[in-house]
């Protein structure tokens, strides 16, 4: 399970402001609390969310790094990303939800599938 914290971590790094061992300005952490809310908003309307609320620290691992390209894609609007930086974190942040969607609703084999004996 990741904290919240390392999940803030991975979405600052993503936007290029943070250096993992140094600690997050207020306003980039301000920020990125409210996109984590945003974001754990869109999951749970889309019945994705794994963990039970919003103010639960604990994110799954095999969700967390797509929750964090959720938050930094949905932080570029208020901080400056390089051209570079944007695409890479609009290309995550596309595939975020169908990936999550596999681990929620894992796609399994029809049971009616025949089967050679």
């Amino acid at each position: 399970m990741a904290t919240l914290a390392q999940v803030r971590n991975t979405a600052a790094g993503l936007l290029g402001r943070h250096t993992p061992g140094q600690a997050i300005n207020n306003a980039l952490l301000i920020e990125l609390n409210l996109c984590y809310d945003r974001v754990y908003a869109r999951l749970k309307a889309k019945r994705l969310n794994t963990w039970s609320s919003a103010a639960n620290t604990v994110i799954p691992d095999e969700v967390a790094d797509q929750v964090a390209a959720m938050m930094a894609f949905s932080a570029t609007g208020q901080f400056a990303v390089s051209e570079e930086k944007m695409n890479r974190i609009r290309e995550k942040n596309r595939t975020a939800i169908s990936e999550i969607m596999d681990v929620v609703n894992p796609k399994y084999d029809s049971l009616d599938s025949p089967e050679d004996f």
